[in-house]
Parts: structure tokens; sequence; C-alpha cells
């Protein structure tokens, strides 16, 4: 009981206070983490239009890349997609080409688009930041067909 004769109840209730405040950090900190965890490198992948598996091709093999068609007789075999960070240089994207084309066992990749690339600033938590997008890359994976 205290002084004026009423009792005093003590809540068993524990306080709890935050060991920080949330400021402006946080969104920049969250979109640090997010970019670091969202932007990995290289990724590609190949899809087959066929059921034929052709040999893989070596590093002494040449390949074609080209952003048209050839003039020589063709086979389409299947697309090869390349998805990489904004920066990435072009010949590294182009490396990646022709890593899947040597997988695919092709003889070329045809018709290559390049897309991506832009950045676009915006603000968070009224801080400016950019905002990078991704490259994109895809073609269409060939075998030559011999005049017979």
């Amino acid at each position: 009981m205290n002084r004026a004769g009423k009792e005093k109840r003590m809540s068993l209730a524990p306080t709890v206070t935050p060991p920080f405040q949330l400021r402006k950090p946080l969104p920049i900190a969250f979109l640090l983490i997010f970019g670091l965890v969202g932007c990995a490198g290289l990724k590609s992948e190949y899809g087959s239009f066929t059921t034929i598996k052709y040999p893989e091709k070596t590093e002494q093999d040449e390949i074609l890349l080209t952003t048209s068609r050839p003039n020589q007789a063709y086979k389409e075999i299947g697309v090869i997609k390349v998805e990489a960070k904004s920066r990435t240089p072009l010949e590294q994207i182009n490396s990646e080409l022709l890593k899947k084309a040597r997988e695919a066992g092709a003889d070329g990749v045809i018709e290559i688009q390049y897309s991506g690339g832009n950045r676009h600033v915006g603000m968070v938590g009224g801080e400016p930041i950019v905002f990078a997008s991704r490259r994109y890359c895809q073609g269409t994976a060939i075998v030559f067909v011999e005049k017979k």
C-alpha cells in the first residue's frame, strides 16, 4: 500500500524499449542489402528446340556470334539467354554466350539482341538513389548444315 492507503499494483509485463530508433538510414541499408542479394552476376540458360544432343565444342572450335543471319545453310537448335548486372561489359556477356553455345554443341549464335542497362534516379526516405536495370541478351543457337 502507498501513503494514501491505496494498493499500488505493479505490472508484471516487461517494458520493451527498442535499442535504437528507426531513421532514414534504414531504407538505404535495406536497399543496399536487397541490391546485393538481388543483383547476382551473370545468369544464363539454354533451351533446346530438338531432342538431338549435339557434341560439345572445344575452346579451339570457332563459334559464330552475330546479330544477323548467316548466308550459309543452318538449322536452329535452341535459344540462349544471358542476364547480367547493368555494368557488365559486353565482352563478358558475349563470353557467356560462347560458353553456352559450346555446351549446346552449336556452331553459332545468330540474331543476337541486347537490351537493358538503363539507370533511373529516384528518392527513398528523402535521399537520392540510383536504380540500375539489368542487361539482357538473347540469341538463337544454330548448327550449320553441310551441303550434300
